[in-house]
């Protein structure tokens, strides 16, 4: 083989490649600390505006309307907690177990006889 031969098959290459990388999207050399915090400060804050609601249904369920409330606080305390805001739905959810095993205790010597 000949020098000739292999230059055309050369060219086309170094054309496709030129091309890919002006189509493609650049590789960064390595993600900052900044990069990965501004995602999850996103993800966290709508996970915290769960948990913050969730927390407050679970308080609220505690004086109105436990067997309603207090499943709903529970449930977006879940959400919370698998969305990162670990803290906040933990809470919601131990608030809402307590306000709903607290109705289930309290309620009967209440009722009329």
């Amino acid at each position: 083989m000949t020098q000739e031969d292999r230059a055309p098959a050369a060219s086309v290459r170094d054309d496709d490649i030129e091309a890919a990388s002006e189509i493609a999207e650049p590789i960064p050399a390595r993600r900052s600390g900044r990069e990965v915090n501004d995602d999850d400060d996103s993800r966290e804050s709508g996970a915290s505006g769960i948990g913050i609601t969730g927390l407050g249904l679970s308080i609220l369920s505690l004086f109105l309307m436990p067997y309603f409330m207090a499943p709903i606080g529970m449930v977006l305390g879940y959400l919370a907690y698998r969305r990162g805001s670990r803290t906040l739905g933990a809470w919601a959810m131990i608030v809402g177990a307590l306000a709903i095993l607290g109705a289930l205790v309290i309620y009967p010597y209440y009722t009329a006889r």
